[in-house]
Parts: structure tokens; sequence; C-alpha cells
């Protein structure tokens, strides 16, 4: 509660606890994370009601992402002399850098040799016959240590990637409440998003990342009700989770305040009401002869 003169505001919380197995709508499919429930009983504000916002409080995701997936599967050659384009797509899947090496070979032109340094971390793509390029429409860039969208050349048939190999996989979760506006900002987009929490994954694919809010951190949103909730789980380049069928749950905290005047006389007007109210009953006296060992001295005298 919060005293601003005679202002009193009086905080309300409402929990909403979600999990993706009662979900009315899935629009992405089994990578389950684009998310919608909607609500019987609608949230709503009261008529003095300030200031909503929310939280997430609590989540538990199963990770259920490869470090492969549909969004970093893809590298595409071109030789040079040739021009011959070659796309390679991998399966998606959860790959060491040998494994990851190994498809990559079954599904490139014979031409086309790979190499990994152990020691740097680092990849390397050998041509026996011409001098060739890697396209910006390439998507597993990180995953073998390039920059994103650019064109790289060989040099005397042979590309040795300038950054280390990055088989991590997901790293971060970022939360978006979709059917509202924040002021919070995404690098993936420059400006103000739908994100409500971003949640650092510290297990592996197949672990469950658990999360707990451990402070007061809420978002305001400007709304007065709310009759559906739109949950999206997206990663930092904004891309959709790919939970591969696993569901997941969720707790959000709805807050407002309710501003009431507390001055004198409010307060005055107040107890008299509740004095009308109250009916003071006085119990009827009883002749009761005392106990001799609650008598007086006098008495005992007598």
């Amino acid at each position: 509660m919060n005293m601003n003169g005679n202002l009193c505001e009086v905080k309300e919380d409402i929990l909403v606890v979600l999990d993706s197995r009662n979900a009315t709508t899935v629009y992405n499919g089994n990578f389950n994370s684009d998310v919608e429930w909607d609500l019987t009983d609608r949230l709503a504000m009261p008529r003095l009601g300030i200031g909503f916002s929310v939280s997430v409080i609590n989540t538990s995701i199963p990770i259920g992402q490869y470090n492969v997936n549909s969004t970093n599967n893809i590298l595409v050659l071109k030789n040079v002399v040739t021009d011959v384009i070659s796309t390679v797509t991998i399966t998606p899947g959860n790959y060491t850098i040998t494994q990851l090496i190994a498809e990559l070979t079954t599904n490139t032109p014979v031409e086309y040799e790979y190499t990994y340094t152990p020691k740097i971390n680092k990849m390397s793509i050998y041509n026996t016959t011409h001098n060739f390029q890697i396209l910006s429409t390439t998507t597993m860039w990180e995953l073998l240590g390039l920059q994103r969208n650019t064109v790289v050349m060989s040099t005397f048939k042979t590309y040795h990637f300038p950054n280390c190999v990055n088989m991590s996989g997901l790293r971060n979760i970022n939360i978006h409440l979709d059917n509202l506006n924040t002021q919070n900002i995404a690098s993936a987009t420059k400006s103000v998003s739908t994100i409500i929490a971003s949640v650092p994954v510290d297990v592996n694919s197949s672990g469950v990342l658990s999360y707990n809010l451990a402070n007061n951190y809420e978002v305001p949103v400007p709304i007065s009700s709310l009759d559906y909730i739109n949950i999206l789980l997206k990663d930092d380049l904004g891309n959709f989770i790919e939970n591969n069928g696993i569901h997941w749950n969720m707790t959000l905290k709805f807050s407002y305040y309710i501003r009431q005047d507390f001055t004198t006389e409010t307060l005055t007007e107040n107890i008299n009401k509740n004095r009308q109210k109250i009916q003071i009953v006085q119990p009827p006296i009883m002749n009761m002869e005392i106990p001799k060992i609650f008598r007086s001295r006098d008495s005992q005298e007598k």
C-alpha cells in the first residue's frame, strides 16, 4: 500500500496459470511456441483501478529445440567457374561437430571437403577443382563460424572460417505477450516489442529450463481488460522456438492499484457509519453467592 498525501493506493494481484496442453489454439504446430488461451472469465481492471502491469512469476520449459534446426541448417556453395550452386540442407537434430562434418560431407558434392581443427575450434572447406563462394543465403553461418549475411570467396580453392564453431544451441528465450504492447526493446527489431521477460537457457537440449522471478520487475501494459492471452517463445534473432511438440507451463501476475481517498472527513464519516451499526449489549447482573475463596477479608471476619 502506497500513501500519497490523503490518497492511498492499494495493490491488487491476479495470477494466471498457463499450460500449453490446455491451449485454445497452437498457431505453429509442433513448434509449440505460438500459443493462445481464450479466457472464459475476462481479466478486467476495476473502474477505480490504475497502472495495469504484468510479470512472469515462473515458467518451466523442457527444451526440445535442436542445436541444428530449421533456422540454421542450410549451407549454399557456388562454384565460380561453372556457376553451379549447391544448396546443402542438414536434417535437424542435435549434433557434435564430428557428426555435423559427417552430415555435411554426405550431402555436399564430392569436390568439397571439410576439415576441423580442434585446437582452434575452427573449420575449413576445400574444393578439389575450382574456387567457390559461400552465399549470403546460408543460414548455418553461426554454427560454422561465418559472419551473418555475407558472401565470402575461397583463396586457392580453400576457405578458412574466421570465427569459432558454435554448437551451443539455444541460449535465451524471450517471452512475448503478443496481444499487448510494451516499451521493452528487442535487438532483433531495434524497436519496442511485446517481450515481457527474457530467460537465459542454462540447460542442454532435453533438459528442463526453470525460471522464478527474483525481483519485483513488472511491465506496464496499456489495457484495462483482457479476454485472451497469446504467448510467443522466441530466440534473440526473433525466430520461434522449435520445441518439437514438448509442452510447457507458465504463471503470469497481473497487477493494478486502486486509489482511495483517506481524508480526515472520510475517516470520520466511516467511523460514524460503523458506530450506527454497533449495538452494545450489557449482560444482566445476576445475584450469585460468592464462593468463600473469593470473599473479601471483611466478609471473612463476619
